[in-house]
């Protein structure tokens, strides 16, 4: 009996995160969202950009001294999210050639113990090429706590910066479908990506 509860438990959780990601779509096509700029951000190392995010996701400041910005929301043990981070690339400045072969590679950027799901190429963010890399990733959090974490990561560069725009769905190993979830945000991890739009171009 406890057993059966709790697969209906997690069946309807399940069924409410994927009515939530079409809430989180339909919000974004309709412009329920807020601008982020990352104008006079420190950790934006000069970048001026600007993203959307829906208006009722939590926006923090980033962890790590390359992650510019943070959006997330929660629902139960399941954490959605997409986060910008800058990264410069050492040395004189890249040309063409360098740069698409920068971009080529960006699978090998897959963390140690991720699991390769798949490389899009061949399209752009406003402007710039960029690539779509998609890995899993499990990870123990504690000896008997293990996250499992599916990542998307949009790459562009401009100048000497790889500028990043990395989406996630997760949460304890076990507790939900993370790669059906993961599925059902791919529209709006799309128009995440594509409200992406660098400022700094134009200065």
């Amino acid at each position: 009996m406890k057993t059966r509860l709790l697969f209906i438990a997690i069946l309807f959780l399940q069924t409410t995160l994927f009515a939530q990601s079409e809430t989180d779509t339909k919000s974004f096509l309709s412009g329920k969202t807020s601008v982020y700029r990352s104008y006079g951000n420190g950790k934006s190392q000069s970048i001026d950009f600007s993203l959307k995010y829906p208006s009722d996701w939590k926006k923090q400041e980033g962890e790590r001294p390359h992650i510019a910005q943070k959006f997330l929301k929660t629902n139960g043990q399941t954490s959605i999210s997409y986060l910008v981070l800058i990264n410069r690339i050492d040395g004189p400045k890249l040309s063409q050639e360098e740069i698409s072969n920068e971009l080529n590679n960006v699978e090998t950027s897959v963390p140690n113990g991720g699991i390769f799901i798949s490389n899009k190429k061949n399209f752009k963010i406003d402007g710039k090429n960029a690539t779509l890399l998609t890995y899993k990733m499990n990870r123990k959090t504690s000896v008997d706590n293990e996250v499992t974490m599916f990542v998307s990561v949009y790459s562009i560069i401009y100048r000497n910066y790889l500028i990043q725009i990395q989406c996630s769905v997760g949460g304890t190993t076990g507790s939900q479908d993370f790669a059906q979830i993961f599925e059902s945000y791919s529209v709006f991890f799309s128009l995440v990506a594509n409200s992406f739009v660098l400022q700094s171009k134009w200065k």
